[in-house]
C-alpha cells in the first residue's frame, strides 16, 4: 500500500473537499466562524474627533512658553454629550475620556498636570503640546476602508470589533456538520459499570471537542458495536445528514474490525496510509461526495490525527484562509529520537527561558495513554527527514492555538 507523507496527504485531502455556503449570523454569535466576505468599514474609526483622557481641552496657542498659564473652566463635555458653548481665548472647558474634542481645541491636558482652584486651572509651561490625548476621527479606518478580510475565523475581539462599527449580523461560512461513529465492543460509557476486559470510551468527548473546536456541529451517533449490519445502516443514516463522516475505530483493518468493509462497500477508502507516529492506521474515504475518515482507536492517534488532517479539511470546507497547524520554532533541550523517513509528532513541553522557546519531549509516547496529553502544551513536528539533536531549532504546534 502506498505511504504518503504528511504534505502529501493533506494536499490529496483538500483537494477532495468542497466549500460550504455562507449564511448571515448575528454578530454576538460570529466568534469561531469564518468569514465568508470582505467586511468594509461602513464608518470612520473613531467616529468623530475625542479625547483620550479625562482632563482639560485647550487651545496650545493660548499658552506662554515661559510662563505658567491660568484658564477659566468655561464648562464642559461628556461622552454623548458635546460641548456646544463658546470660549475665550484663556479659557478652557472640563472633559472625560471619549467626549467630542470642539473643533476650537488642538490638546487635552489631564487633570493629574494642572492645578485646580476658584474655578480654573493652573498649568506649568511645556505640559501639554499640540494633539495631546487627542484621537483624530477616521484615524484607525475611513468609511469604505477594509476592516475584515474573507476567510478570517473570527475570534471573540473581531466580533467586538465589528459590533463597534455598528454591524449587527455577519456574512460567514456555514458550519460542517459531522457525525461521529464510535466503534468498538470493548468501549464502555463513562459513568457505567466497566467489567474486565472493557475499557471507558474517551474518543466520544475528545474528538467531538476538536470538531466544535474547528466549528464544526457534531451529531455523535455514540458507541456502536462491532456488527457490520449496524455500522452499516448507521453510516448510511449519518450520510443524509452531514457535510464529513468521522469514524473512530476499525483504522487497522483487522479480521475484527468492520469499518474497512462496508465504508469500501458504500464508499471508496483511498489506497493509501501517511507514514507518521502515531496515527499511521488513519484513512480517507469519500461516500459519494462524502468525505470520511477513519481514526486510530488509540485516543492519542486519533487526536493527533485529528489535529493533523481532519481540522484543516473542516476549517477548509468553511472557507479559511489558514488551514494548517501553525507552528513555531523552538530550541529542543535534548536529542529527540525518530526513525528516519517516517514524520513524528512527539508530545512536549514548550516553555521560554531566557528570550527563547525551548521545548522538550514528555517521558511517555504511549499513543494508547491520555495521560500524555495532559503533561504536554506542545506537539514537536518532525518531518520525514529531519534528525533533531540537543540544541537543534525544531517546529512546534502549541496545542491551544490549536483547540484553545
Amino acid at each position: 500500500m502506498p505511504s504518503l507523507t504528511v504534505q502529501q496527504a493533506r494536499a490529496f485531502i483538500l483537494s477532495r473537499i468542497k466549500a460550504l455556503p455562507q449564511e448571515s449570523v448575528p454578530v454576538q454569535h460570529a466568534a469561531r466562524r469564518v468569514l465568508a466576505q470582505d467586511i468594509a468599514s461602513p464608518a470612520d474609526i473613531p467616529a468623530y474627533t475625542n479625547s483620550a483622557m479625562d482632563g482639560f481641552a485647550l487651545r496650545c496657542s493660548a499658552l506662554a512658553a515661559d510662563a505658567p498659564a491660568v484658564l477659566r473652566i468655561a464648562g464642559e463635555a461628556l461622552a454623548g454629550h458635546p460641548f456646544t458653548g463658546t470660549v475665550k481665548a484663556h479659557e478652557t472647558i472640563r472633559i472625560t475620556t471619549g467626549a467630542a474634542v470642539p473643533a476650537w481645541a488642538d490638546a487635552v491636558i489631564p487633570f493629574e498636570k494642572v492645578e485646580e482652584e476658584n474655578g480654573a486651572i493652573t498649568l506649568q509651561p511645556g505640559s501639554v503640546r499640540p494633539g495631546a490625548n487627542i484621537r483624530r476621527q477616521g484615524e484607525l479606518l475611513r468609511a469604505g476602508d477594509a476592516a475584515l478580510s474573507r476567510g478570517r475565523r473570527l475570534s471573540r475581539a473581531d466580533a467586538a470589533f465589528l459590533a463597534s462599527l455598528g454591524i449587527a449580523s455577519v456574512p460567514v461560512a456555514r458550519s460542517p456538520i459531522v457525525s461521529l461513529l464510535i466503534t468498538g465492543d470493548e468501549l464502555v460509557a463513562p459513568g457505567e459499570p466497566c467489567p474486565s476486559g472493557k475499557i471507558y470510551d474517551a474518543n466520544s468527548l475528545a474528538v467531538q471537542s476538536l470538531i466544535e473546536s474547528a466549528g464544526g456541529i457534531c451529531q455523535n451517533f455514540g458507541i456502536l458495536a462491532d456488527d457490520p449490519q449496524v455500522l452499516r445502516e448507521t453510516l448510511e443514516a449519518a450520510l443524509a445528514v452531514s457535510d464529513m463522516i468521522i469514524l473512530s475505530g476499525g483504522a487497522a483493518d483487522s479480521k475484527a474490525d468492520f469499518s474497512h468493509r462496508i465504508l469500501s462497500e458504500i464508499g471508496s477508502i483511498e489506497p493509501w496510509t501517511v507514514n507518521m507516529r502515531p496515527g499511521r492506521p488513519m484513512r480517507f474515504a469519500r461516500i459519494k461526495d462524502t468525505p470520511a475518515f477513519i481514526l486510530p482507536g488509540n485516543p492519542v492517534a486519533a487526536f493527533v490525527t485529528f489535529l493533523e488532517f481532519v481540522r484543516g479539511a473542516l476549517l477548509a470546507m468553511q472557507g479559511a484562509e489558514r488551514i494548517w497547524p501553525e507552528q513555531i520554532q523552538a530550541f529542543a533541550e535534548c536529542d529527540i529520537r525518530t526513525k528516519p523517513g517516517r514524520a513524528e509528532f512527539v508530545r512536549g513541553f514548550a516553555h521560554t527561558e531566557g528570550g527563547r522557546v525551548l521545548v522538550r519531549p514528555v517521558a511517555s509516547q504511549s499513543s494508547a495513554s491520555l495521560s500524555t496529553l495532559t503533561d504536554c502544551n506542545a506537539l514537536i513536528a518532525v518531518d520525514h527527514d529531519e534528525t533533531v539533536q540537543a540544541g537543534a531549532l525544531v517546529s512546534v504546534q502549541l496545542l491551544d492555538r490549536l483547540i484553545g
